[in-house]
């Protein structure tokens, strides 16, 4: 293994902002591709980076449908490819069980381009020399938050959640971690029960020794300078927002590195150049 790189395809809570994409995480791997989450704008912004067919598996912490939307759109073209002969393996698609007609409902029609798994807390996922483990997360329908690990480097994706005492444990010596921090402090509803702030993804980050944190699944209706503003006395070197098109590669000695995906830049451009 010589790096594990996770590009952010969206990053928003909820719905899509203007020109925005809700949760979707693309991971790379040892020549595996896989999608984790997959809300509405996932699918544009997936082929800015790799073609659907070239996908091995999904990871689907949810069934809320700012991580899952796009799920139908994805399965047309798959099936579109499948039938043009260019899909040449059923992609693996790990989802919950749960709530019941919601995995019906978004598993119909998948038998030709997916291999359906029923997700649970125990289930483990094999990727190359990457193991991915699952937690139950603080969130009011079955809800998974995601361990990669590969040797001595470790990836956590919280998921929506709300603060959880077990969710420390999970991260704990994590490399990196993407969490929930769709609220701001000074407005987290009563008797929370979604979601956490922006600064109680900072902290988690901190105590769990992770070398970068990235804030993620932000509120459209909040200011990013907000975000900011609340984990700024957390020191800023260890804590990033989540913008769409960045990516993150974590090397074999287990240096971080942040960069704009070039596939983003390159359809920046296009899209320049033709006005």
């Amino acid at each position: 293994m010589n790096f594990v790189k996770i590009t952010i395809l969206g990053c928003d809570a909820s719905y899509p902002s203007a020109g925005g994409a809700c949760s979707g995480y693309l991971l790379e791997t040892d020549g595996k591709k896989v999608l984790i989450d997959c809300g509405s704008g996932i699918m544009s912004n997936l082929q800015k980076c790799c073609k659907p067919e070239e996908l091995d598996c999904i990871l689907i912490s949810h069934l809320h449908e700012d991580h899952k939307a796009d799920l139908h759109t994805l399965r047309y073209a798959l099936d579109a490819k499948e039938r043009k002969g260019l899909l040449h393996k059923k992609v693996d698609i790990y989802l919950p069980g749960n709530p019941e007609s919601d995995y019906k409902a978004v598993t119909n029609k998948m038998e030709d381009s997916f291999e359906v798994h029923e997700l649970h807390e125990d289930t483990i996922v094999k990727l190359g020399d990457m193991e991915v483990s699952f937690m139950n997360a603080a969130h009011p329908i079955t809800t998974f938050s995601m361990k990669f690990k590969q040797g001595n480097l470790s990836i956590v994706y919280t998921g929506d959640s709300a603060p959880n005492p077990a969710l420390l444990g999970f991260c704990q010596g994590s490399d990196v971690i993407i969490g929930d921090a769709t609220y701001l402090k000074n407005n987290v509803p009563d008797n929370n029960k979604y979601h956490m702030t922006a600064e109680q993804v900072g902290i988690l980050g901190k105590k769990a020794g992770a070398n970068l944190t990235i804030l993620s699944h932000l509120d459209p209706e909040n200011d990013l300078k907000d975000y900011k503003k609340e984990i700024a006395y957390l020191g800023g070197d260890k804590l990033a927002i989540a913008e769409i098109g960045m990516s993150i590669e974590v090397g074999k000695e287990k240096q971080i590195t942040t960069s704009q995906h070039s596939g983003f830049t390159k359809y920046e451009k296009t899209i320049v150049g033709c006005r």
